[in-house]
């Protein structure tokens, strides 16, 4: 027996949501894009809202529930990215970690630690946030650091933040932090490949500058 689907309904012709779907998402612009996130006109674009806060969008004008919203399409593109990270991708270089995390940490106003778990083959076995704080710093606690190799079996570990500032020089309590976190490797047979620090459109290595 046959049986027929019944498609389900387009939204209404003329609308932001029919034009979306029956022309594709590439030919809808940025502020559409975000008027349909955000459920009403709010005459604001992309590089308006990018990387701000919840207090900075509703300075702008969008109530509590549309910046809900735009902070909740926001992070889901960032897991989403994240997962992409931990397909087995294999890492050469520096530069193969600050190209994985740019996309989600470069224009962010908080920082964030993370760290990358990696096999005997330098491929990502799995990439998690430690620690999230505010524009001048945030808390890494080693042990969460270790115990989560420990869990994975990892081999090595590189770890991974970003300075909100646009000062990609490390700072002293960075320094404090690389050095704890890579004797508390040791311990447990793990190596500390290197810290990236990203910033922008640049990046810092504690690995190429010899800071490991």
């Amino acid at each position: 027996m046959r049986t027929n689907i019944i498609p389900p309904p387009l939204p209404p012709s003329g609308t932001k949501q029919y034009e979306f779907i029956t022309r594709g998402a590439n030919v809808i612009s940025d502020s559409d894009l975000i008027y349909m996130v955000c459920g009403a006109d709010t005459n604001i674009n992309l590089s308006d809202v990018r990387g701000k806060d919840y207090y900075a969008l509703r300075s702008m004008g969008l109530s509590n529930s549309q910046a809900v919203r735009l902070l909740a399409s926001f992070e889901l593109k960032r897991r989403s990215d994240a997962l992409d990270r931990s397909d087995k991708t294999k890492i050469s270089s520096s530069l193969d970690i600050y190209t994985l995390f740019r996309p989600s940490l470069a224009d962010i106003s908080h920082e964030e630690f993370w760290a990358v778990y990696l096999n005997r083959n330098n491929k990502i076995i799995a990439t998690r946030q430690i620690s999230k704080g505010g524009c001048t710093g945030t808390v890494v606690d080693n042990k969460i650091i270790i115990r989560e190799a420990v869990a994975l079996l990892a081999s090595s570990i590189i770890a991974v933040h970003n300075h909100p500032s646009g000062n990609r020089t490390p700072s002293n309590a960075d320094r404090i932090i690389t050095d704890k976190l890579k004797n508390a490797c040791k311990l447990m047979d793990c190596n500390l490949l290197d810290h990236v620090i990203v910033c922008g459109d640049s990046y810092y290595s504690f690995a190429d500058e010899g800071s490991l």
